[in-house]
């Protein structure tokens, strides 16, 4: 399990960078397998909450518990087992960071540029839906 969407941002941050990068839509969690590679394990799939006008901190948190709940609950029925992993495609992959990548002045400049509910929304809505495995 990790949080942002592989293979479009992986490693550090993710869903931080995804929010940066103007992109709320590319914000979630990513179930997947592990593997030797970092955050290169074949997926099982994404999670993503459902599209709300919150602020940007609320809907990151949003992508936290839109994991946890469907990993439960595949995980109690054992249906976890069951299900086909998708080899990840680097060659879409957006943004790749480490932590040094996070620093105050990027902090800064993300919390003065901070989208709007309503702006969220709208990118959230227009997520294309075919980029993402869902179950």
């Amino acid at each position: 399990v990790n949080i942002g969407i592989f293979p479009y941002y992986r490693c550090s941050s993710t869903n931080f960078w995804a929010m940066c990068d103007g992109r709320p839509d590319m914000a979630g969690a990513t179930i997947h397998l592990l593997t030797s590679g970092l955050d290169s394990g074949p997926i099982l799939y994404h999670a993503v909450p459902e599209p709300v006008a919150v602020e940007s901190f609320v809907y990151g948190m949003q992508s936290v518990q839109a994991m946890h709940t469907p990993l439960l609950k595949h995980i109690g029925s054992r249906n976890i087992f069951d299900l086909l992993a998708v080899s990840q495609n680097q060659s879409l992959e957006l943004r790749y960071t480490r932590n040094q990548d996070f620093t105050d002045a990027i902090a800064a400049a993300y919390l003065d540029w901070l989208m709007s509910p309503d702006t969220l929304l709208a990118k959230l809505k227009a997520r294309d839906k075919k980029q993402f495995i869902f179950l």
